[in-house]
């Protein structure tokens, strides 16, 4: 019985270490506030790199890159890595969240569509866009 207590003992006292010595809690972060503003308010000046996988509404996989500049707040260009292409047109921005926001682009050759940010870092995330053919394109972006 003695043997059990001094046993039991030594636990309590490593437990009691653990916690005063190993356990900071002023360095954990609280997950609400690291996703807490890491949306911007505007992208207006900003270059954005992407790389994706576009799928095309037969189900047809292609990997996509490319970098978004917003010249102002309501023009865009995009440089297509793939073939060096370049378009232009217009978009608008809205903050959706502490962590997300919506980019509705409207390309002269295209019909519009929204991209979907997820904003992992103040300058990082993922991206999703559905198309309205039944395509859709998923993946990264990077300032």
């Amino acid at each position: 019985m003695e043997k059990i207590i001094k046993q039991f003992n030594f636990i309590l006292l490593a437990g009691t270490m653990t916690l005063v010595f190993g356990c900071d809690l002023e360095v954990v972060e609280d997950p609400a506030k690291s996703s807490h503003d890491l949306a911007p308010a505007s992208i207006d000046g900003k270059t954005i790199s992407i790389s994706g996988l576009h799928t095309d509404k037969d189900g047809v996989a292609s990997p996509e890159a490319g970098t978004i500049t917003f010249e102002s707040p309501t023009a865009f260009s995009f440089r297509d890595a793939n073939d060096g292409s370049i378009e232009s047109g217009s978009y608008e921005y809205s903050r959706t969240s502490g962590s997300s926001g919506k980019i509705k682009f409207e390309p002269p050759s295209d019909p519009p569509f929204d991209i979907m940010l997820t904003f992992t870092t103040p300058t990082s995330g993922n991206y999703r866009i559905d198309f309205s053919d039944g395509a859709f394109e998923s993946g990264v972006f990077s300032e």
